[in-house]
């Protein structure tokens, strides 16, 4: 389905494709902010692909006059990949219960079992995507109701199988400047042996790749039954980064933690445990290893993991009270997966994350040989030049470094959206998102309607093997 337009409505629009049923692919003739106007962008119906790498220039969604969640996914198998989400209305005003949304993955129907078959929010990827400047939560999975199997709520299924990859996230609102994380029926009590919610089955929410700047704390705040942190870069929190809640499953692996000017009043250790989480309280299950944890341009592993990063806390935002109990600790991580995350060096995360033809966040775009192109906007290479010279930050909007702001002040250039849309569209005989020019390069039929679904040699369609550049 092409979006022809950056209407917030109507044929063309991006909420066509996101909101129509059948498996679709959208695929992009046009960049820019496509504002987000009329309430939550929901996805209801699986297979669908948002595919911003083939406009021609950046593809911003939510923008100045935001109004809801610039996407809301409530199913299954959905890929978005290099688009930005910055959700930056200044006039809707931010904190838990109420502001912007950038990616919500909400409230996927159940069947009325507290299993995976079959139920909740499954198979879905974020890759390359740019999030920003939102006023409540830039990225979050939630179950708000438990299943009525067990006598309450509305029936939702547990979300599972969802990783977050290659991800540039930074500067909420400095009304709440909170991360990325996970969230379920909070009305909810029960443990992994006493498994009455659904945080015991919400498996394998796994981030990796991916670098947060500029948030205060959150980063993420994880509540479900297992989930890995792989090469990802934070620097510049204010309060603590990582927080995991409960009786998870986690593995802490080759990350980088670096201190800047936010973290003056921040908590001695980044890595947090508690068993305080209603929905699934008891003693986590730990792997931490392979992080470096230090100032801008620290490059050596800490010696001893579990004492340099890790404490034990009171509860959510909790203080921190010691050392976890070595029954916490396991000598390897969690069992594998049919499709493993591959673990990077952790010396190598800058060059592997911040160069190449595809750095993180919504980097770059394909042109019509199937080429990347780098779109990165100003905002973004503000924050991995700050980054990468160890320099000051702050929150969303104008770098401001403290919170609650009694007179919010404007937005100045600096922290508005200015997309890179100064490309041209290629040519598409028959508008099913692959170029001519591709085609004919690969010795396909231009003139053939069904090329674009047909397989490739490599088992994919010809119009994956596209979106993926080659």
């Amino acid at each position: 389905m092409e979006v022809t337009n950056t209407n917030d409505s109507g044929s063309g629009s991006l909420r066509a494709c996101v909101q129509a049923s059948g498996p679709r692919t959208c695929v992009f003739r046009v960049a820019g902010v496509f504002n987000i106007t009329g309430g939550d962008d929901i996805a209801t119906s699986p297979y669908l692909t948002i595919a911003c790498q083939t406009a021609p220039g950046e593809v911003i969604i939510g923008g100045p006059k935001a109004n809801g969640a610039a996407l809301r996914i409530s199913t299954h198998d959905v890929i978005v990949r290099y688009c930005t989400f910055s959700p930056d209305n200044a006039s809707t005003p931010s904190g838990p219960d109420t502001g912007t949304v950038g990616i919500t993955i909400v409230n996927c129907p159940g069947n009325g079992s507290l299993t995976q078959t079959n139920n909740g929010c499954y198979n879905i990827i974020t890759d390359h995507v740019t999030t920003r400047w939102s006023g409540n939560k830039s990225w979050i999975t939630t179950s708000n109701f438990t299943p009525k199997v067990n006598g309450n709520g509305n029936g939702d299924g547990p979300n599972h199988n969802i990783t977050v990859q290659w991800h540039l996230d930074y500067e909420p609102h400095e009304g709440h400047p909170v991360g990325y994380g996970t969230a379920t029926d909070e009305s909810c009590t029960g443990t992994r042996a006493s498994a009455n919610c659904l945080s015991v089955y919400e498996t394998d929410i796994d981030f990796h790749h991916s670098m947060f700047v500029n948030v205060n704390h959150r980063i993420p705040e994880n509540s479900n039954s297992s989930s890995r942190w792989i090469n990802n870069i934070v620097y510049n929190w204010g309060f603590y980064a990582n927080e995991w809640l409960g009786a998870e499953i986690i593995d802490d692996i080759n990350n980088k933690f670096i201190t800047g000017n936010l973290n003056v009043n921040a908590q001695a250790h980044p890595i947090h445990f508690t068993t305080n989480s209603p929905e699934m309280s008891g003693a986590p299950s730990v792997y931490v290893a392979g992080n470096i944890f230090g100032g801008p341009g620290a490059t050596t592993i800490a010696g001893d993991q579990y004492g340099t990063l890790v404490t034990q806390v009171t509860g959510e935002n909790g203080n921190e009270s010691g050392a976890i109990p070595a029954s916490w600790e396991r000598s390897a991580p969690m069992a594998g997966t049919a499709i493993p995350i591959v673990v990077d060096p952790t010396a190598n995360l800058d060059a592997i994350l911040l160069s190449g033809a595809t750095p993180v966040g919504n980097s770059a775009h394909l042109d019509c040989n199937g080429n990347w192109v780098n779109h990165q906007d100003a905002a973004d290479k503000r924050i991995i030049a700050q980054y990468q010279s160890g320099s000051s930050g702050g929150f969303w909007p104008n770098g401001v470094t403290f919170t609650g702001l009694s007179t919010f002040p404007t937005p100045t250039a600096g922290w508005q959206d200015n997309p890179v849309t100064n490309f041209t569209a290629c040519t598409e005989s028959l508008h099913d998102g692959i170029p001519d020019q591709w085609k004919s390069a690969k010795g396909l039929s231009t003139t053939d309607a069904t090329v674009y679904k047909a397989l490739a040699p490599s088992g994919y369609t010809w119009l994956e093997t596209y979106l993926n550049g080659n």
